[in-house]
C-alpha cells in the first residue's frame, strides 16, 4: 500500500511539472515575454528544486540520484530559456528588423519606444529610421505616419497594432501612440 502511494505522488508530481511548463511555453508566447529578473528564476525553480531533492551523498560525495532523469526533466526548461532568448532577439529594434519583419514588429515597439525616443525628430528622420508609412486611408491624417507593428498582442489577437507618429506643423513629431484597430 505504502508504494502505491508513492507511485500516485510521483505521478501527480510529474503532471504538475509537466503542465506547469506548458503553461510557461503558452505564456512566453501569448505575452511575448523575454528574459527579465521574473521570467527566467520562473522557469528555472522546478528544475533546480528537482535537482536539490535528487541529490544524495555517496562516498562523501554529493551526486543525483538518476541522471537520467535529470536530463530528462531539463529539456521542457531549456525549450522555455531558448523561447525566452528569441524573444528577446526579436525585441531588440533595429532598422534592418524593423524593414524586414513587418508582422513581428510588435516585439520591437516597446524597445523603439523606450530607447530610441520618437519626439522630436523630422518626418524625414522618421522615414529613414522606419522606412516609409503604410498607405492606408484607416488612421491616416494630413499630419501622421503610420506603421503596421503586427498581430495584437495578448490571448485573443483578432485586431491588429499600429503606430501612430503625429506631426506638428513643421513635421517634427509631437505625439506617438501605439493603437489597435
Amino acid at each position: 500500500m505504502h508504494q502505491d502511494w508513492r507511485l500516485i505522488w510521483r505521478f501527480l508530481g510529474i503532471s504538475f511539472y509537466v503542465v506547469f511548463y506548458f503553461a510557461c511555453v503558452f505564456i512566453i508566447n501569448v505575452d511575448q515575454s523575454s528574459y527579465s529578473i521574473v521570467s527566467v528564476p520562473v522557469v528555472l525553480l522546478p528544475i533546480m528544486l528537482i535537482w536539490i531533492t535528487g541529490l544524495k551523498r555517496r562516498n562523501g560525495q554529493l551526486t543525483f540520484k538518476n541522471s537520467k532523469s535529470l536530463l530528462l526533466f531539463s529539456i521542457l526548461p531549456i525549450i522555455c530559456l531558448c523561447m525566452l532568448g528569441e524573444n528577446e532577439y526579436k525585441s531588440n529594434f533595429t532598422t534592418d528588423k524593423w524593414l524586414k519583419n513587418e508582422s513581428e514588429r510588435t516585439y520591437m515597439i516597446d524597445d523603439l519606444l523606450k530607447n530610441h525616443p520618437l519626439e522630436s525628430k523630422t518626418q524625414q528622420e522618421i522615414i529613414a529610421m522606419l522606412g516609409d508609412n503604410i498607405e492606408m486611408n484607416y488612421f491616416k491624417d494630413e499630419n501622421n505616419i503610420v506603421y503596421y507593428l503586427g498581430d495584437e498582442r495578448g490571448l485573443i489577437s483578432v485586431d491588429s497594432e499600429w503606430l501612430i507618429i503625429h506631426l506638428d506643423d513643421n513635421k517634427v513629431v509631437d505625439k506617438v501612440e501605439v493603437v489597435t484597430d
